[in-house]
């Protein structure tokens, strides 16, 4: 399902994984919203993971940016050698690092950080850009519209409790009348239906 998903994506981008299983991370369904991107449709699942609930997984921003290092130094070492050039795309995928760093930042810095106004997140993405030929990152409106409703609600206790996830629950248990009504508009005027 949706958040074995995001379990692998988390695995294999954030933690390097390659070979081993992906963990189990504690999550909770906030919204599922339908996109277009290139006027093709896509459904996005939007989980939150509380810290507290994960910490036997020790998902440390130093422990993440070890592996995402281990990644790059292989990577680095394939496309030295040559090797890179000859593997199977399926392959590349799979060794080809996406994600350079993580940090944690707090709601408002996340919020600043995507502010449309700023162009690069930082000099080293503003470089790697350039040298593709973009000298204009894209800003993920959705992405902060999320976080702005994150911050809005304020405490991860009302997080959980204003998620979808939450609330099929409460109808499922008959504590609600069911004609909830939509979520809030995350998405330029769209809004987010229960899955």
């Amino acid at each position: 399902g949706p958040l074995q998903t995001a379990c692998r994506e988390l695995h294999e981008e954030f933690l390097g994984g390659a070979g081993d299983a992906a963990p189990e991370l504690a999550a909770t369904l906030f919204a599922k919203v339908s996109i277009s991107v290139s006027s093709r449709p896509y459904v996005q699942y939007v989980f939150v993971a509380d810290e507290a609930d994960n910490r036997p997984l020790q998902l440390t921003a130093e422990r993440i940016n070890h592996g995402l290092r281990r990644q790059r130094l292989a990577f680095e070492r394939l496309v030295a050698s040559g090797e890179w050039w000859e593997m199977a795309r399926s392959a590349k995928a799979a060794v080809g690092p996406e994600v350079r760093e993580v940090r944690w930042l707090s709601l408002s810095a996340a919020i600043s950080a995507l502010d449309p106004k700023v162009p690069f997140v930082d000099e080293w993405q503003r470089e790697e850009l350039a040298r593709c030929g973009v000298y204009w990152r894209q800003i993920p409106l959705g992405t902060i519209q999320i976080l702005r409703q994150l911050q809005r609600l304020g405490t991860i206790a009302a997080i959980k409790a204003a998620a979808v996830e939450s609330r099929l629950d409460r109808v499922a248990t008959a504590r609600l009348p069911p004609e909830l009504p939509p979520l809030t508009a995350i998405y330029g005027g769209r809004t987010a239906q229960p899955p």
